[in-house]
């Protein structure tokens, strides 16, 4: 078995937490999303709005995310500037 070095177990440990953001950030949009009601008639426009109004912020997440798998180097990058957009926005 091939032994784990630090910078990958760091790796991991950001990607759970990443994962974890977006599963906590889609069931509160999702929660959010129905509490608030549907807005049209057609179903299909309610669910466009779903994604926009409340998935979009976990679809950008997840995508950060995945770009992090596959280039970290570049994922990592992307993660900080999200994070100062994130503190700048709020």
């Amino acid at each position: 078995m091939k032994q784990l070095d630090k910078r990958q177990i760091t790796g991991w440990i950001a990607v759970a937490f990443s994962i974890l953001i977006t599963c906590v950030w889609a069931f509160c949009g999702i929660i959010e999303n129905f509490h608030e009601g549907w807005y049209y008639e057609s179903l299909l426009s309610n669910v466009g709005l779903m994604f926009v109004q409340y998935l979009s912020p976990m679809l950008i997440f997840m995508g950060v995310t995945l770009i992090s798998i596959s280039w970290p180097r570049f994922g990592g990058l992307l993660h900080a500037i999200v994070a100062l957009l994130a503190v700048l926005v709020f």
